[in-house]
């Protein structure tokens, strides 16, 4: 029994043995090479904020009287993140206004006064849109104001 053992000792030292020789020995050939190459990706591009108003159902607006207050989103129909940076409110300033028929002065943009929109300045995720709020009121000023009854006022809405 003790010459088995020896001899399966010894045949697994030999295989061994001939295994480490063997992968030792053994040459790799192989060329060496270096190359280089060009390629491109394109970009898109960003596309212009598209803003709907909800206007207002408040009340006319009056000399001093309540301000209405105006609803409007800012969508991003791109197809990538677009930053939204700024969002200003304005009466149309190519508005010459409405000339009085009763002597009084005329109706423009300085009997107006809109306020700052509150809306969340961020990026905007594409088909996305972000909601706000801004305010017009009707100045009282110390004069005639007939030439602004029934006046639609153009408003514009630029976002950035």
């Amino acid at each position: 029994m003790a010459r088995i053992k020896n001899r399966n000792k010894l045949i697994a030292i030999t295989t061994a043995a001939l295994l480490v020789a063997g992968g030792g020995s053994a040459a790799f050939a192989y060329w060496t090479a270096a190359g280089a190459g060009t390629g491109s990706t394109s970009t898109s591009h960003s596309k212009s904020f598209e803003i709907v108003s909800a206007g207002t159902t408040d009340a006319a607006l009056t000399p001093g009287g309540v301000a209405q207050i105006h609803n409007f989103t800012v969508k991003n129909p791109g197809t990538g993140l677009q930053k939204l940076s700024s969002v200003v409110v304005s009466v149309d300033p190519t508005w010459k206004g409405v000339v009085s028929t009763t002597g009084g002065a005329t109706c423009d943009a300085n009997d107006y006064a809109v306020s700052a929109p509150t809306i969340a300045l961020a990026e905007i995720a594409a088909g996305a849109s972000v909601s706000g709020s801004f305010t017009v009121a009707m100045n009282n000023l110390d004069e005639n104001q007939d030439a602004c009854k029934n006046v639609s006022v153009p408003l514009v809405i630029t976002a950035s």
